[in-house]
């Protein structure tokens, strides 16, 4: 994050096909208040095509081409990175909304390391450190605001600037999975 906006996002993803023929994945980059749209590039596994998008402020879309054609059940480990340097929005929670078939619940290879599902990490500005941060599923907008109360296994604990979640269950199509931010005033 700069400040208490988010300027940059690295994504990784491992997909499984689910038909043959799958040589891409389209990635979208939500654009800030300014109306420029983030630049998004692939960085291993994929090249980025932009795609274009119909009015300012809507997300940027990027076809990320694979190295080869995928047949069903075949997978593939690739990374983009979104950046957009204008924004200045101060952003309360970030999150992934699932648009596919779902992700696979989490695990953690020595309770540490995760080896799958969805993980999100927060490297915050170090001048810019919230209050508080606590992870969220299947909430509307309005119950992400809530924050947990004290003891509530939601609640994570800020280290080194940095927080992070790894999201144990199946995260269903259609739904949105985050992690919310309580600034200080």
């Amino acid at each position: 994050m700069r400040r208490r906006s988010v300027y940059r996002r690295i994504t990784e993803r491992l997909v499984t096909a689910q038909a043959d023929g799958v040589d891409a994945y389209i990635a979208t980059a939500l654009a800030g208040k300014t109306g420029n749209p983030p630049d998004v590039r692939g960085l291993w596994g994929c090249h980025a095509e932009h795609l274009l998008t119909s009015r300012v402020g809507e997300p940027a879309l990027a076809r990320l081409r694979f190295p080869r054609v995928l047949q069903r059940g075949e997978m593939h480990y690739f990374s983009s990175e979104a950046i957009d340097e204008h924004v200045t929005a101060q952003r309360r929670w970030v999150n992934v909304e699932v648009d596919h078939h779902g992700i696979a619940p989490g695990q953690l290879l020595h309770g540490c390391v995760p080896i799958s599902g969805l993980t999100i990490r927060i490297r915050f500005d170090e001048d810019f450190l919230p209050e508080a941060c606590w992870w969220y599923a299947e909430m509307t907008e309005r119950e992400r605001y809530e924050r947990p109360s004290e003891g509530d296994p939601r609640l994570l604990t800020i280290v080194n600037g940095a927080v992070e979640y790894t999201f144990t269950q199946k995260c269903q199509p259609r739904d949105n999975y985050g992690v919310s931010i309580l600034w200080f005033d």
